[in-house]
């Protein structure tokens, strides 16, 4: 009896991440179901159904159960969220620089993020 494992579906980021982790690896299985939605991946996940699956490290942060092993080319797998200001409106340059404020990166990394 193999692993059992499971990923989210590719037509969302979190399955776009997890296909890019598996590039160049030497994983043959394929995964026992494509999930809508990260959160039922982890749901799965902690609910014993299946032995592994692919997630965010910020789901591992949030889920101290879960023990998470890296893939070799992290890179591969990032998502990237990026903040700009585009208005010179008062609130949205009050807004960006509270995201940009130290407590907010430190919230973020506390949180698994990684910041560039």
């Amino acid at each position: 009896h193999g692993v059992t494992w499971i990923q989210c579906a590719y037509e969302i980021p979190c399955g776009q991440a997890a296909k890019r982790a598996l590039m160049g690896t030497k994983v043959i299985s394929k995964p026992l179901s494509l999930e809508p939605k990260s959160s039922s991946v982890i749901a799965k996940l902690k609910s014993g159904e299946v032995d592994a699956a692919i997630v965010y490290n910020t789901d591992l942060v949030a889920n101290k159960g879960l023990r998470g092993i890296n893939f070799p080319n992290l890179k591969a797998a990032e998502t990237i969220y990026q903040i700009r200001l585009i208005s010179k409106d008062k609130f949205a340059k009050k807004f960006f620089n509270y995201l940009n404020s130290e407590s907010v990166k430190r919230t973020l990394v506390n949180k698994g993020f990684s910041l560039l």
